[in-house]
């Protein structure tokens, strides 16, 4: 590469920021040998695929590519490539969950990406309100802005490694309750300095702006709507914050969501901002292992074999994610008429007979799916103990207080007694003493007409029975049951239905096993349990209600008992033989039964599908719920229904940008469309981002459930790459369109059309040879591809000054300017493609650029062709309607969004800004970020004309020759601050004022400040005026110097008057600002309020282009 390629500007740019340094901080490579470094990085990659480009061919054209500045990376990329570092995206997405856990988590991943060089973008619409409740410690929640400013002060502290500083973007639903506060979070200076922020509409609120009507507002917490408010004064509020200092943007989410590469009816985890269906922590998930509480299984942490429905998948098995804790939120209680039940929230997809349902889209009477395959797998465990701990449940009793369990057996049943017997001494320990017996049975003597009963007793089985978790008040389906052998569970089921079930009815009027209970929670257990064997059955509530009750008493009489409600779980149909050939009854009576009923069918019981009906859906509270991952079928089984599972997270978590730009200007041969330079550009624009993702060494960030490397396993399932272009008003300044014509919205739609359509064409090719992006099946794409999404329109800042080209889509923010270069001495820069037009026609000077630069337009000057004019106006001479339509024109044919400001002068109107709000959503753009130029100093300005009145025509005093002061030193948020004071015979006299750089816009600030303060003080405006005048005016940069807030520098000009009348003695020393203080990363705010301050790095005046804060004299960016 030709370093005279490079223009001088670009060359320091590098060196500030982009080429390598020792140790010791000096730079140590060219750039020419940086363009190798990156080349030969990104080459590299292509030796973990199979193609056909060798890595020295791909090294080279990569290298060409760069160094003719045909086409540049973003800065990571740049900065990072081939070094330690390795990060090479610029910036990241990172949502926060409603639970402290996930809040925090996030800080933390932010701090490491900012460390890495990268900027983050959030959405904080899942945090629940301000004043909400919050369940976990009974207190209320603070809402999202008070959590912004936690994020906002970690990146005011961190110091980031690398070269670029830290970005925030914020974003809040329009439907959040907490949206007006969110409006008027950035009113005050000095508040969230390190966020833009953006307000996501809907087309709901929208239509509702229009008809003039409320819309909803949603609590996060449980999607209900919690009030309404008027669209149009939320509408009007946002324009008005926005005509005030440029914030909040907007952004049209549902319009982000249309151009969802993402079949998001299908798979809605793939939404923008989509919260997770999630099931309750008492949900039982089966396992190859068993079945086990998603809690459990939380806390467990494993990936997990999962059991499936056979309607999904012939295979039994599949792989699944370990369970994730999804936060807190409000579940909802579906119950069938069948008795099957489950707690999930109201977004948890349910399989039905129609496909996925969501729980909130569900009715009466729908038919849903319950698992028909058997579950239980290990034939391990043992029967006997099954028939004991059954019986006990069943017919038992367990004395805590003794220490003792007791089997009762009634009538018929005290033929298996003795077998019992056998059982509960197989099972029990070895006797230890003279205190240990052998089991045997008890016969209890009762009148003649009693019930015949005989008893099992053992203390030494209570031990057994607390292994198992059963207790005097605990008589349950053992937990261990779930999960332990087969033979277990089996033996458990005989016995309880031999203690209390029975078999009834007839051919006619069909046959059952029924199972009585005044427990229905324990009907419930064993419903699941049995649909472990694939046995499904139904729950059938209060079959005898509660009340008095005439019953058999102990003295050969009857008396009246207060009996609790029963109910009935019920096997039946084609259930019935499954029971009788994987279950069974302890009694051979009751086996025999059954069989002989089941034998009287012609062709067997009907068949029973395996659906259930739903009966009823509950609100049931807010809970911690829970989720997990099964990527074939998508599905697994909860308390026995099938579900869905929560797919991926939502599309812009832990996704990453990696960018590249085309350079316009370069691809017009001869004032037409160079085409086929074109072609070549994407065609290698692509490779080159595509590899960029395997070569980046991602922020190593943890995921929602604890996850490792959350980013690089996003980044790789999606591969996304944004494709996008710089040098576009270069272009059309060499194709001689004006900027504001409908030639250039047309050729606007023919050059992104262009570069959309040859971006899949490549992006397809790749994945010929490397595979498809993961994810593509969940896709809208019919064909293979390699890429999620291939084009963007994203801020260039440093790149596109690197490049020498206008930036983005923007027109050009000026025609010429000046720029400063060292101790005072400037330099004039006038857009290459109008000095080349200037020579060319031969009307160029250095003069005449000095002459446009200082002016700032060419609308003007005489001295440039009239006919040439329309096509150099600058960003704030075009109207605002021209600025939307042209985005709208590219945006048609981008994947994902586009960063454009529309430029206002300060005299626009907030009607102004709402007709441009108003264009950009019926263009359908994405969003909109505005800028009305001294918007912040027109409020000053306002408050210094009232004033004006009141002032009285003076003259100033003549300066004497010798007068006498001093000088103090005061730390402001912008340096040090040198102020002098002199007086003469009449008192204060002037003010000499000193910080900074010289020739920067803060430099010059201040002294004009001191300047106007001396002619005051010479006209004989009292000290004590200025003082009051001066004082307590603010900004976003504050300090403290010996305990008292430095607010500003004309709040410390004021103090330094007040301190040398009190005649103060202070020490030189400053104090170091607290966490009210500012940061560099504020100047972004005082651009957008229009203060246009000094850049942090050389003191030249910031601009704000493509929604971004550049210096266009060093490079600095906030990008």
């Amino acid at each position: 590469m030709s370093a005279e390629k490079l223009t001088e500007n670009a060359k320091k740019i590098l060196k500030e920021r982009y080429l390598k340094r020792d140790e010791e901080g000096d730079v140590v490579e060219t750039p020419e040998e940086m363009f190798e470094r990156v080349a030969s990085a990104v080459a590299k990659v292509n030796e973990e695929y199979d193609d056909d480009r060798t890595i020295e061919e791909e090294e080279k054209e990569f290298f060409d590519a760069l160094s003719s500045l045909d086409f540049i990376p973003n800065s990571p990329t740049l900065m990072n490539a081939g070094l330690e570092l390795g990060q090479l995206s610029a910036c990241f997405v990172l949502s926060p969950r409603d639970d402290m856990e996930s809040i925090f988590q996030q800080v933390k991943n932010a701090a490491k990406i900012f460390q890495s060089g990268g900027g983050v973008g959030y959405t904080f619409s899942r945090l629940r309100p301000r004043g909400d409740t919050v369940k976990s410690t009974g207190g209320v929640a603070s809402g999202p802005v008070s959590f912004m400013k936690v994020y906002d002060e970690m990146c005011n502290t961190i110091k980031q490694g690398g070269k670029r500083r830290g970005a925030q973007m914020g974003v809040l639903s329009v439907q959040h309750p907490d949206i007006e506060e969110f409006i008027e979070a950035k009113d005050e200076e000095g508040e969230l300095e390190n966020f833009n922020i953006s307000v996501a509409l809907t087309e709901e609120f929208m239509e509702a702006v229009e008809k003039g009507e409320d819309y909803d507002l949603i609590n996060p917490r449980n999607d209900e709507v919690e009030g309404q408010l008027d669209a149009e004064r939320i509408y009007d509020k946002i324009v008005n914050q926005a005509w005030k200092n440029g914030e909040p943007g907007i952004l049209f989410l549902d319009r982000i969501n249309e151009d969802n590469p993402f079949n998001i009816d299908e798979y809605p985890g793939h939404y923008i901002d989509a919260t997770n269906p999630c099931v309750t922590g008492d949900t039982l998930i089966s396992t190859k292992e068993g079945v086990f509480s998603a809690e459990e299984l939380y806390e467990n942490g494993k990936e997990l074999d999962i059991v499936v429905d056979g309607r999904l998948s012939k295979e039994k098995i599949k792989e699944a994610s370990e369970v994730f804790k999804t936060g807190e939120k409000d579940v909802f209680n579906l119950k069938t008429k069948e008795g099957y039940e489950i707690g999930l929230t109201e977004d948890h997809r349910v399989m039905t007979s129609e496909g996925w349902k969501e729980v909130k889209e569900l009715e009466v009477d729908d038919k849903v799916h319950i698992i028909d395959r058997e579950t239980k797998f290990d034939n391990g465990g043992s029967l006997k103990e099954g028939f004991v701990l059954g019986w006990i449940v069943g017919d038992g009793q367990i004395k805590d207080s003794e220490e003792r369990v007791t089997l009762h057996f009634y009538d018929k049943d005290t033929e298996i007694s003795n077998k019992y017997a056998e059982y509960v001494n197989s099972i029990i320990r070895e006797p230890r003493g003279n205190g240990d017996y052998e089991v045997g049975v008890q016969e209890i003597e009762r009148g003649e007409n009693s019930v015949k009963e005989q008893r099992v007793r053992s203390a030494r089985l209570y031990e057994v029975t607390e292994k198992y978790g059963l207790n005097d008040n605990k008589l349950q389906v053992p937990d261990e049951l779930f999960k332990n052998g087969k033979k277990t569970a089996k033996g458990f089921l005989q016995g309880l239905f031999t203690a209390d079930g029975s078999v009834q009815g007839n051919i006619e009027k069909g046959v059952s096993v029924r199972l009585s209970s005044s427990e229905l929670d324990l009907l419930k257990e064993v419903q699941q349990l049995l649909l472990g064997f694939g046995i499904k059955s139904k729950i059938y509530e209060e079959r005898r209600k509660e009340g008095e009750r005439e019953l058999p008493d102990s003295n050969n009489g009857t008396k009246n008992y207060h009996v609790k409600a029963q109910h009935d779980l019920v096997i039946s149909k084609d259930n019935l033989q499954l029971y009788k050939d994987k279950i069974g009854f302890v009694r051979d009576d009751k086996n025999e039964k059954l069989g002989e009923l089941l034998e009287e069918y012609d062709r067997g019981p009907y068949s029973e599908k395996h659906l259930a009906t739903v009966d009823s859906i509950e609100h049931d509270g807010h809970e911690a719920v829970y989720d997990l991952t099964e990527p074939d079928t998508n599905s697994f089984v909860a308390n026995g229904f099938v579900v869905h599972n929560c797919g991926e997270q939502p599309l812009e978590d832990f996704e990453a940008c990696n960018l590249g730009h085309i350079n316009l200007s370069h691809a017009v041969e001869a004032g037409e469309i160079d085409w086929e330079h074109l072609e070549k550009m994407v065609d290698l624009s692509v490779r080159f981002l595509d590899n960029v993702i395997d070569a980046s060494d991602f922020p190593d960030v943890t995921g929602y459930e604890g996850e490792e490397d959350a980013i690089r396993k996003k980044v790789n399932e999606n591969r996304k790459i944004g494709l996008g272009v710089m040098g576009w008003h270069n272009m059309l300044m060499q194709l001689e369109i004006p900027y504001d014509s409908e030639e250039a919205i047309d050729k606007a739609h023919e050059v992104m059309e262009f570069i959309q359509q040859k971006s899949k064409e490549v992006s397809r090719r790749i994945a010929e040879k490397r595979g498809e992006f993961p994810n593509w099946d969940e896709s809208e794409y019919e064909e293979p591809i390699r890429n999620a999404t291939t084009t963007t329109i994203a801020p260039t800042g440093t790149t596109s000054m690197i490049a020498n080209a206008s930036g983005g889509i923007e027109p050009v923010f000026a025609v010429s300017y000046i720029k400063n270069v060292l101790d005072g001495e400037t330099m004039v820069m006038p857009d290459p493609v109008f000095e080349d037009f200037a020579k060319e026609r031969e009307f160029y000077s250095d003069e005449l650029m000095e002459k446009i630069a200082k002016q700032g337009s060419v609308n003007d000057i005489d001295e440039v062709p009239e006919e040439i004019k329309p096509l150099f106006k600058t960003a704030l001479e075009i109207s605002p309607e021209w600025h939307i339509r042209m985005q709208a024109a590219f945006q048609e044919y981008v994947d994902n969004a586009i960063s454009k400001t529309v430029n206002f002068p300060n005299e626009a109107s907030k009607e102004d800004i709402k007709e441009v709000y108003d264009l950009a959503y019926d263009l359908k753009c994405k969003g909109v970020t505005v800028y009305r130029s001294g918007s912040r100093q027109e409020q000053v300005m306002e408050v210094e004309g009232e004033k004006e009145e009141k002032t009285l025509e003076r003259r100033p005093r003549e300066r004497p020759t010798t007068v006498e002061g001093t000088t103090q030193k005061i730390q402001t948020g912008y340096g040090g601050l040198y102020v002098t004071i002199n007086e003469d015979e009449y008192g204060l006299f002037e003010v000499f004022s000193q910080i900074g750089r010289a020739g920067g816009f803060t430099q010059s600030f201040t002294e004009s400040l001191a300047r106007l303060i001396s002619l005051c003080l010479r006209s004989g405006i009292p000290p004590e005026e200025i003082i009051d005048q001066l004082e307590g005016i603010r900004s976003p940069e504050i300090a403290f110097e010996e305990g008292e807030k430095i607010l500003s520098i004309p709040d410390a000009m004021a103090k330094a008057l007040k301190w040398h009348r009190e005649g103060k003695k202070r020490t030189e020393q400053a104090q170091l600002p607290t966490e009210e203080s500012g940061s560099k990363s504020s100047v972004e705010e005082m651009v957008s309020q229009g203060i246009n301050p000094a850049c942090p790095d050389c003191g030249a005046m910031l601009t704000l282009s493509e929604g971004c804060v550049t210096c266009p004299n060093c490079g600095y960016s906030q990008c």
